[in-house]
Order: C-alpha cells, then structure tokens, then sequence
C-alpha cells in the first residue's frame, strides 16, 4: 500500500490488560500520547524533572505531570504491573528523564492506559524511535488491541507500522 499517510481506527477493538479488581474506574479526559511534529513538543518532553518511572504511569491517574498529591496502595499496584508489562519492573524509581526515548515512548503510553479509556488516540507514536524501539511500541499497541475496553484510533505515515489488531484502514494518495 503506497500512501503518505494511514489513519487506522478498529472501534471494535478493545483492551483489558489487567483484571477488573485492579483497575481505576473509565477514564473520560486522558490527555493524548504524544503529538510528535517536532522534538521541542508533546508530553515528553513535558517531564524534564526527575519523576521516577513508576510515578510518570500514576501521574496518569490524576492527568498531570509529576505527583502532586499521594498515591493510593491500588494505583501503585496497577503502575507495578505495567512496569512489568513492560520489562521495567527493575526500573521503577529510575528517573524517566534518563531513559532511552522508546522507554519513555512506552512509559507514556502505560500512563495513558492505566484508567482505562475508552480511546486511545496514537498520532505517530513511533515517530523518531529507531527500529528496536519501534517494534517494542507497536508490540505494546498491539497488545492493548488484544483487550475489550479500548478502542484504538492508531496514525501513522508507514505502512510496515500496521498493527495486527486494526482492521479498519484509511489511506490517503497524493493527487498528481
């Protein structure tokens, strides 16, 4: 498939990563990934300070970056188990802002699933990422495709970038 650009949504996928004891009620007002047009925006960039990983995925919870008010028992909990999910487990108190960029990538993107929205919006999120990296990324977004509760509205301008668990596709040509 030939295009500049893919814009993927599957509203019947869904994702449940975690059982239903563990999690946080419906998320309405997540705030996006990551908008990548440039290296200078995008919630990334954002946490400069030396959040601890394990903090950056409960930050989530409460939309905001860093912690400004204490964690509950069950919120730790569900931030270890994507610390797991995600190979970080040992990891969990290191500063995000000394991580790999496709660390972080994967931080964020824990964080923005840790209420369970409804949607997730992805806009390039596996924009500057170099190929290890980027197969890590699309492994986690397919795995939340794998899961009941979310749908995936997935953008991306490389078709190598599909994910398995997208089965509704648009492509957009240049008009010659």
């Amino acid at each position: 498939m030939a295009c500049n650009g893919n814009i993927a949504s599957a509203p019947a996928v869904k994702t449940s990563l975690f059982p239903a004891s563990t999690t946080a009620s419906a998320c309405t007002a997540n705030p996006p990934i990551t908008k990548r047009k440039s290296p200078t925006n995008g919630l990334q960039w954002e946490y400069r300070v030396s959040t601890s990983c394990k903090n950056v995925i409960i930050s989530g919870f409460y939309d905001s970056i860093g912690m400004y008010s204490k964690s509950t028992d069950n919120q730790k909990k569900i931030a270890d188990q994507w610390l797991a999910l995600l190979g970080m487990a040992d990891r969990a108190d290191q500063p995000f802002n000394k991580l790999s960029y496709g660390d972080q990538r994967l931080l964020l993107i824990a964080r923005a699933m840790v209420k369970h929205p409804p949607l997730l919006i992805l806009d390039e999120p596996c924009l500057g990422l170099d190929d290890m990296n980027r197969q890590l990324v699309l492994a986690l977004i397919e795995k939340i495709c794998e899961g009941k509760e979310t749908t995936v509205l997935y953008v991306n301008h490389h078709a190598e970038d599909q994910i398995k668990g997208i089965e509704n596709y648009f492509g957009l040509k240049k008009n010659n």
